[in-house]
């Protein structure tokens, strides 16, 4: 099954309470195997290849096919029912549920995918695009002289030939009337921050590495090209979107909000949440919200707290958790660091990091799981695209216990679609080669009667 992948994670496990309550779940839920229909689908791999999607790399996003997929599964009404994500990252859902005839409602707590997704549900006229085509063919910023005055924070990150054009760009666009042409020159601006760089986002921030890019000014019109060929040719129509950054904690006061506006019901949610990998996506994303003046750097620590608790946490206080499967996995793993440090002699400060992760993780989207199902309208479905970890050897399964949490909360577990294997590091691998079969990334499916 699922390309021999071991469903049967509870035999992994050795705190008796987790093997328990994992086992009694691997009875109880259906575990399907969509590979060959998922695996290409659930990361962005294929979606650089894809109208709209193309415009900028957001790793951590999937296909708007994947989508439009699950969107036609929920068999929603669009006359009566909207569809919404409380973790719109780039915008896929809003995007695919746009092109089936759906109003839709996005959230973010990364005031860089409000600019994105806002380009993307736009509805620019022809007169528009012609417009924006022809300002950047024009170079018109080739002529700003920058003033001596200090850079924004990380510049040191560009090649300094870059850091020119890309400041000059910038400071021409400022100086442009407020317009969609404006709002989506700012956006190309902002999609082509990385690549202009000599850093990528990598694991748990930005690596270093030789910025791709030659000419600014060329891959900055290039962006513009495809933004406005995409617009022509692949048009959405003129439904409804609301697009807003703030927290999934508070998800469900924005969900009644948009049913005043639209006169609609909420059918369907889409998303998929940060994993418990221990990756800080603020951290990755510290060019578009510092660089580019999102968010100030006094700031900047203040707004993490408004994330999804998946980054490492300081274990000097132990987070508070009520959540039994995940303080069995807590147990777990610390009974399993000191056999490692004992191997190699050295204390692992990180690994002693993750159980407070852990409480963290699930207690945040235990919540989250709750605004869920009070925004639902009676009927609606949930779909949750979720990757697998594992620290010390021990698998956190992630599907396994949202779909427990979301049992727990009120929502019938209909399956859990398996989409493919999941990574984890070679060393881990070495040391644990059960891992090999049995991480996976996959699809929880709920639905609320």
């Amino acid at each position: 099954m699922a390309g021999n992948l071991v469903i049967d994670q509870a035999q992994f496990h050795s705190d008796t309470v987790c093997k328990e309550i994992l086992a009694e779940c691997e009875r109880k839920y259906t575990f399907e195997d969509e590979t060959q229909a998922f695996s290409d689908l659930v990361n962005f791999s294929t979606a650089k290849k894809q109208p709209y999607q193309r415009w900028v790399r957001y790793r951590e996003g999937y296909s708007t096919i994947l989508a439009e997929e699950l969107i036609k599964r929920a068999q929603l009404d669009s006359k009566t029912m909207f569809i919404a994500d409380p973790m719109m990252g780039s915008g896929t859902t809003l995007v695919a549920a746009k092109s089936l005839h759906f109003d839709t409602l996005g959230t973010d707590v990364n005031p860089y995918c409000e600019i994105i997704t806002n380009l993307k549900l736009s509805n620019p006229a022809e007169g528009e695009l012609l417009q924006l085509l022809e300002l950047a063919e024009g170079k018109p910023w080739s002529s700003i002289v920058l003033s001596e005055s200090g850079n924004p924070p990380l510049s040191n990150y560009f090649p300094e030939k870059n850091l020119t054009e890309v400041l000059k760009i910038r400071n021409w666009i400022k100086e442009l009337p407020e317009s969609f042409v404006k709002a989506a020159l700012t956006a190309a601006w902002f999609f082509c921050l990385e690549n202009s760089s000599n850093r990528k986002k990598d694991g748990n921030g930005l690596a270093t590495r030789p910025s791709p890019v030659n000419d600014v000014s060329a891959y900055f019109r290039d962006t513009v090209r495809d933004i406005v060929e995409d617009f022509q040719l692949h048009p959405l129509d003129h439904h409804c979107s609301c697009v807003c950054t703030c927290s999934a904690l508070d998800f469900s006061r924005h969900v009644r909000e948009c049913e005043k506006t639209f006169g609609k019901k909420l059918g369907c949610v889409i998303f998929s949440p940060p994993y418990a990998n221990s990756f800080d996506y603020f951290e990755s994303h510290k060019l578009e919200l510092l660089f580019g003046g999102l968010i100030c750097q006094s700031d900047f620590s203040d707004r993490k707290k408004d994330l999804i608790r998946n980054y490492r946490l300081s274990n000097k206080n132990t987070v508070t958790c009520h959540i039994d499967i995940a303080e069995a996995l807590c147990r777990e793993i610390n009974h399993e660091i000191p056999k490692k440090e004992a191997k190699t002699g050295k204390r692992d400060g990180r690994t002693r990091l993750i159980p407070n992760m852990i409480r963290g993780y699930f207690t945040d989207m235990d919540h989250v799981l709750k605004e869920i199902y009070d925004a639902l309208s009676g009927g609606g479905t949930c779909y949750i695209v979720v990757d697998q970890s594992a620290y010390v050897g021990v698998i956190i399964p992630t599907d396994t216990i949202l779909a427990l949490l979301a049992e727990r909360r009120g929502f019938s577990v209909e399956k859990i679609s398996i989409c493919r294997k999941s990574a984890t590091s070679g060393q881990q691998l070495k040391q644990y080669p059960y891992l090999k079969n049995t991480l996976r990334e996959s699809i929880i499916c709920l639905r609320k009667h």
